[in-house]
């Protein structure tokens, strides 16, 4: 996952996934979004044994995101950074942007991961405060929030939020 495209499943030494779960902060406007977006996952769904080592090889990455992402706002920077691709989802759709579409779905891919990490470990009040970190100095959230300000009322959360752009993509979306 992440760096150059990448079909490596192999992901022990993965620099963009250390970036990502490490103490750094990484702003939502930041290019390394990019970087992480950008792999192939060859895995087969039917084999579970691939599968559940695959999940093992994450857990250092995710217990790391976990303990950092309370000071790093990490995991809060990626949920904007996919609500905004989500914005585009439909009209990349419509005009068949494979590489927006293709990093959409590895979005999706690694939040499955995560809250799926996430939920299985935290209470569900930590887990909502995960969403909310602080916004780092050069987010696009600032001028997003003003942009969205109309729109803002019927969320409490950024969790709500997510959840609502989740539900969207599923009912409006065309499967292929």
């Amino acid at each position: 996952m992440g760096g150059r495209i990448s079909s490596d499943t192999v992901i022990a030494d993965n620099e963009p996934l250390k970036k990502f779960s490490g103490p750094e902060s990484i702003s939502d406007n930041d290019p390394f979004w990019n970087k992480l977006l950008s792999f192939n996952l060859r895995i087969d769904d039917h084999d579970k044994g691939q599968l559940h080592d695959f999940d093992d090889s994450l857990n250092d990455f995710l217990n790391s995101l976990m303990y950092n992402t309370p000071t790093s706002g990490n995991f809060a920077a990626f949920i904007r950074v996919f609500l905004r691709l989500s914005k585009e989802l439909k009209t990349s759709e419509k005009f068949e942007n494979i590489i927006f579409l293709w990093q959409a779905s590895n979005a999706l891919i690694i939040l499955r991961y995560i809250c799926k990490f996430l939920t299985q470990r935290m209470t569900e009040s930590e887990f909502v405060k995960t969403f909310a970190s602080s916004v780092s100095a050069g987010s696009s959230s600032v001028a997003e929030s003003e942009n969205d300000s109309d729109c803002e009322w019927q969320y409490s959360n950024t969790a709500e939020k997510l959840l609502d752009t989740l539900i969207d993509i599923l009912a409006e979306l065309p499967v292929k």
